[in-house]
């Protein structure tokens, strides 16, 4: 488990990073018209849906006990987006 949360923790950080140089303006939200989530915050939550191969609810389920990934992307439990926010 240890070694899970170690490599997802490592590709989440991976993920902020390439995301934020593909971001323009950090402080831009994904959803302009009535969202708070970052840009650079919803593509690493997106990654990380594929890296996991996992549903966007598991995905969100999931981030609501790793704190570590949570801290990563710059939110808390409660700043989560609905499953349907992150759907393709």
């Amino acid at each position: 488990m240890v070694i899970w949360m170690h490599l997802t923790t490592r590709f989440t950080e991976e993920m902020m990073s390439l995301a934020k140089i593909y971001c323009n303006n950090l402080d831009e939200t994904a959803a302009p018209e009535g969202g708070g989530f970052a840009e650079h915050a919803m593509i690493s939550l997106l990654g990380l849906r594929i890296f996991l191969d996992e549903t966007y609810e598991m995905i969100i389920g999931l981030l609501r006990v790793m704190p570590p990934i949570l801290e990563t992307i710059g939110h808390q439990p409660d700043d989560l987006p609905h499953p349907s926010t992150l759907s393709d």
